[in-house]
């Protein structure tokens, strides 16, 4: 299977033997293989399935060394790793910087997930107009520097993919010891209707029901179809399936062609696309895949989402709403330490005199009000003030820390 990349770059799915050798040597040597758990842009629930199988988690452990999951730690590796399992999608500059840097630091690239492999729901903003998206997601932000939501391997080489949303614990689980052993996985190229009849499943399809089995990748163990819920198609479609034929069969059994394609590509719709391409199917006005914005391969440049300024809105709400820029937040933490620790003016006073029957008149007399003061005075003590606020806050602040900090000592204790 090979995919695209981006311009003249390709991504065999398969890791060449020289890095399973090598994966080989270190397991004879008795070493253990350096293994890190990382996340994109995602719900994270890929990384949960990895988590919440306990007892097939704890021994996989006993074979490698897992020493990075940002997920659930919070003091990680920052080193090499010879296996790198990447969950999520690349949807903005930082995911995409991500990606070539995870790359970078592994032998081994296994992009687990169907927002990993195909894009899933988020990958549903490509067949929209990107402004409309934008807008209905985030009404009061004037621009935004967001890419278009695609799967990994448009960005990087990836070695290995496992699809599903969420994808499957014991396939997971599987090819991760072959890795670990230095031995080419076993993953499944067979659509979901052969594991329907392996569990005896009764066919959804002669149901009426708009079942997405036939030309989805399995590997799932047909949960959803077992459960009585048609297959979704969230594993991607298969390297030799039928699009022409199962769409007209599905038409003739009474479903809407529109309502066919938005099932077809609720998961998987960048892949799905690039099969209709292929086969030279026609697809129905307003769901065609629309041109990228940036083009795969290429680093992002700057640019706005095209969404209108609203005349309606008074420019103090704009300004309220407006994010603010790293720079002005540097500016504004280095304006309040200069305040902090700036030296308050402080006037002489002279002695006060003592209170004898003659003096009294001329005390009387010298007495001015709050208004009648020097400036210089009173701008002294509203600067008093602030610092002191300023002292507090930070004392709060730091003491608050300090008590998360026990908090968390005693928890895990």
């Amino acid at each position: 299977m090979e995919q695209k990349l981006g311009p003249d770059v390709s991504c065999h799915l398969a890791a060449p033997d020289d890095k399973l050798a090598k994966l080989r040597e270190k397991r004879v040597k008795g070493r253990k293989l350096k293994v890190g758990v990382f996340g994109l842009t995602g719900c994270a629930g890929c990384q949960l399935t990895i988590l919440f199988a306990q007892e097939k988690f704890l021994g996989f452990l006993n074979m490698v060394d897992v020493l990075s999951v940002p997920f659930i730690k919070e003091q990680n590796y920052k080193g090499a790793f010879d296996i790198i399992i990447l969950e999520g999608l690349v949807a903005s500059k930082e995911d995409r910087a991500r990606a070539l840097e995870l790359r970078e630091r592994c032998d081994i690239l296994v992009a687990l997930g169907a927002c990993a492999v195909h894009g899933c729901v988020p990958a549903m903003k490509n067949f929209l107009s990107g402004p409309e998206v934008e807008r209905a997601a985030y009404a009061k932000v004037d621009s935004l520097n967001s890419l278009d939501a695609t799967p990994v391997s448009r960005h990087v080489l990836v070695d290995y993919e496992l699809p599903g949303c969420p994808p499957d614990g014991d396939q997971v689980f599987r090819v991760l010891t072959d890795l670990v052993l230095g031995r080419p996985p076993r993953i499944t190229k067979n659509p979901v209707c052969v594991e329907c009849a392996k569990r005896e499943v009764d066919c959804l399809l002669l149901k009426g029901k708009l079942c997405l089995g036939p030309i989805t990748t399995g590997g799932c163990n047909a949960v959803c179809t077992a459960a009585g819920h048609e297959c979704m198609g969230c594993r991607g479609p298969t390297e030799d399936c039928n699009l022409q034929a199962f769409i007209s069969l599905l038409v003739s059994k009474g479903h809407d062609r529109d309502q066919i394609e938005r099932r077809l590509k609720t998961y998987a719709g960048l892949a799905v696309a690039q099969a209709e391409k292929a086969q030279g199917i026609v697809v129905p006005a307003g769901l065609e895949l629309r041109e990228p914005v940036v083009p795969l391969g290429e680093t992002p440049a700057k640019r706005s989402s095209g969404i209108p300024r609203r005349t309606t809105r008074s420019r103090t709400k704009r300004m309220r709403t407006k994010r603010i820029s790293a720079k002005t937040a540097t500016k504004r933490k280095m304006k309040i330490k200069r305040a902090m620790t700036k030296k308050v003016p402080t006037t002489k006073t002279k002695k006060k005199p003592l209170t004898t029957k003659k003096n009294l008149t001329t005390r009387r007399t010298t007495k001015t009000t709050a208004k009648e003061q020097p400036r210089t005075t009173r701008r002294a003590r509203e600067t008093t003030r602030t610092v002191k606020r300023l002292r507090t806050a930070t004392k709060r602040t730091t003491n608050t820390k300090k008590k998360q900090k026990k908090n968390k000592r005693m928890t895990r204790g």
